[in-house]
């Protein structure tokens, strides 16, 4: 298993810093938001655009990834994600904002077809649960180094943006540079949605209720976090805290999921993170200590839930038809 885990050793790289830097990002934009006075509603739909990008890159991403193979379509989507970040500091209005944060979207969902796509081609049905942990460990790795260095600077500054951009485009280099074989070329035409429910309807409605829930996560939690109390520093551990959560049990349930049935694995980790977001929404504001033990539990039960769907889903296609799966997973993600 480790030896299948140093093998992507390159494109485990390049996703930790692409995921630091869009990260990094994703917060940065909810403080700045606020700190501009955008509306909340405003700050909502500004941040819900990427989402919106988002499904027009898994819809279109598997056809650049067809002519242009793997590592040449990752450095197009990361360099226009990269060029995406930099400009949300050029202009602070809400329109300019929409428009950038879907240009995010649709670039990060290329991104993630490609890395995704790559890792289920080359895993077999045995360790694919675990590989895809490592994977998601990896990912939130970067996203956990991005909110930290959120507490580096000032979110009303330039540096802070800057460095999102510089994260993102060195995460070009060890893509560029690896020595592993890339896939093969995939077919370009996408994935039938009622296919691929055919085949897996848990991994596909698990897919959707991770989209649902992260996004929420993702554009809210720093603003709930002011809310009730927290400054820069303390929103950058309060979302650093859900990370963590996801990394520690990553390993252990991607294991179990392959020992087991992974439906019962997506049905018992829902169920207890449904639970753990009722209590994160009741007692967060009672103490410090007890709101970041709640949303490193929430977090290490709901970051679960994508991986086990894509592994749940990729144990019924066939290996060429992982892009295409990916593209609909990422859709219904996305939606």
């Amino acid at each position: 298993m480790f030896q299948a885990i140093t093998s992507f050793r390159a494109l485990l790289g390049a996703v930790a810093l692409l995921l630091a830097g869009n990260g990094l990002l994703a917060t940065l934009l909810a403080l700045r938001a606020n700190a501009a006075g955008f509306a909340l509603e405003i700050t909502g739909l500004v941040l819900a655009f990427y989402h919106l990008g988002f499904i027009l890159g898994s819809l279109q991403a598997g056809r650049f990834i067809a002519r242009a193979g793997h590592i040449r379509a990752f450095a197009a989507f990361a360099a226009i994600a990269s060029s995406a970040a930099l400009a949300h500091v050029l202009v602070v209005t809400p329109p300019a904002w929409m428009a950038l944060r879907f240009l995010s979207g649709a670039a990060m969902a290329g991104l993630f077809m490609v890395t995704e796509s790559w890792l289920n081609e080359r895993a077999s049905g045995a360790l694919r649960g675990q590989l895809l942990s490592a994977y998601m460990i990896v990912n939130l790795g970067g996203v956990a180094i991005g909110q930290l260095l959120l507490s580096g600077g000032d979110p009303l500054g330039f540096e802070l943006f800057a460095l999102a951009s510089i994260l993102v485009s060195l995460a070009l280099v060890p893509v560029a540079l690896t020595r592993s074989q890339a896939p093969e070329l995939p077919q370009a035409h996408p994935m039938n949605l009622q296919a691929l429910y055919a085949k897996s309807p848990l991994g596909l409605i698990a897919c959707a209720a991770s989209g649902v829930v992260m996004g929420a996560f993702w554009s809210m939690a720093p603003i709930f976090a002011q809310s009730i109390g927290y400054g820069t520093r303390g929103v950058a551990w309060f979302m650093t805290a859900a990370i963590l959560g996801g990394m520690v049990l990553q390993w252990p349930v991607g294991r179990l999921s392959d020992r087991i049935d992974r439906r019962h694995v997506i049905a018992g980790t829902s169920l207890a993170a449904a639970m753990a977001a009722v209590a994160l929404g009741q007692f967060a504001a009672m103490a410090p200590w007890l709101a970041w033990a709640l949303v490193a539990l929430f977090g290490g039960l709901v970051y679960q839930l994508y991986s086990l769907a894509v592994a749940h889903t990729n144990d019924f296609v066939e290996h060429r038809q992982f892009v295409a799966a990916g593209s609909a997973l990422l859709l219904v993600y996305g939606c």
